[in-house]
């Protein structure tokens, strides 16, 4: 997703790539853990960041969307 194909440019930024993989990290503990194993203070990080990542996600798949519009000869 943060790297460039022969056929589309990047979809996210690498920086947004590694705060995805930070959630989607916490998803995966979420899902084969028990409440009470949860840490607060690893929480509170994606807690505080998850609007800015939402936004931003949003923003590089609207352009996706608007680069798919175009179609492949428009975006060369």
């Amino acid at each position: 997703m943060s790297k460039p194909t022969e056929n589309r440019s990047a979809i996210v930024s690498d920086r947004l790539h590694t705060e995805l993989i930070g959630f989607l990290s916490f998803r995966h503990f979420f899902r084969n853990s028990y409440a009470y194993q949860l840490d607060c203070d690893q929480l509170r990080p994606l807690i505080q960041a998850i609007s800015e990542t939402w936004d931003e996600l949003k923003e590089s798949l609207v352009q996706l969307s608007d680069m798919d519009k175009e179609g492949p000869e428009d975006s060369v």
